[in-house]
């Protein structure tokens, strides 16, 4: 079976709606996720933690009327991040959070290192 969204050079797949939805759950569930474990009044001042995305594909999706879309990596580092900088106005917070991010495709995992390098989300000192 062919994949309907392939990342190259010279290609980047348009988002269906029904995965725009997916990935609006997503990004709410670790925000969220992030806020309660993290904000518990007997927390620790920090948490460490490992996120894995199985099918990462390559970070990016075109918009159906144009523009660029994030998919699930740069949906995992912004809200996250969104999260802990909120806890830590609040509280003394620090998140320890790694993040593995894999497809089957090596091709797409080196135009989502690009994206990456290229992201505001993203601070340097991340390997793949």
């Amino acid at each position: 079976m062919t994949s309907k969204y392939i990342w190259s050079e010279d290609n980047i797949p348009q988002i269906d709606v029904h995965s725009t939805k997916k990935h609006d759950v997503l990004r709410e569930y670790l925000k969220q996720y992030i806020l309660i474990v993290g904000g518990h009044p007997f927390q620790r001042s920090s948490l460490s933690i490992t996120f894995v995305d199985a099918f990462s594909g390559g970070g990016i999706y075109e918009k159906p009327g144009g523009g660029i879309y994030y998919g699930s990596p740069l949906i995992f580092l912004e809200s996250t991040n969104e999260a802990a900088s909120y806890l830590s106005s609040r509280k003394n917070f620090k998140l320890n959070a790694h993040y593995i991010f894999l497809d089957k495709q090596k091709t797409y995992l080196d135009f989502l290192k690009n994206v990456l390098i290229e992201s505001s989300v993203v601070r340097l000192g991340f390997c793949m």
